[in-house]
């Protein structure tokens, strides 16, 4: 995030009372694993799908207000009966991603469960402190 984009936020939330920019996706367009960003009055919510994925295979990271998210398969954990002879089909995807998410500055403490296939980032809103505009002079 910019200074420019910081002093937006800003701006739009003290003149037309706009929340700054919760969370906002920073990193290329993906569409696995698909996930939903729902907002609640005091939290934000982040549901990945990530069907056969354990919490070994999965990383949630915070750095620089930067929320990222990486899978990475190990071939080690995914077991086949020994007389498993082919798939006649795979649909259930096993490749690795990362998705990285930019915090707004009201983003507090963050929970992670993996329950069911399903990734839940909860991240709780706080009052953002009080920013101070520069005054220019001309």
């Amino acid at each position: 995030m910019t200074s420019l984009d910081s002093f937006l936020d800003t701006f739009n939330y003290l003149t037309f009372g706009l929340p700054p920019s919760f969370v906002s996706q920073v990193s290329s367009p993906q569409t696995y694993p698909p996930y939903n960003i729902a907002k609640y009055e005091d939290r934000v919510e982040i549901h990945f799908a990530v069907a056969g994925f354990s919490s070994e295979d999965i990383s949630v990271e915070v750095s620089n207000r930067y929320l990222t998210v990486a899978g990475s398969k190990n071939n080690s954990s995914q077991e086949e009966p020994d007389d498993l002879v082919a798939f006649t089909h795979k649909g259930i995807a096993a490749r690795s991603f990362k998705r990285e998410f930019l915090l707004g500055p009201e983003a507090g403490k963050i929970t992670v469960e993996l329950q069911n296939g399903l990734l839940k980032i909860t991240v709780q809103y706080e009052e953002p402190e009080t920013v101070k505009l520069p005054i220019i002079q001309t």
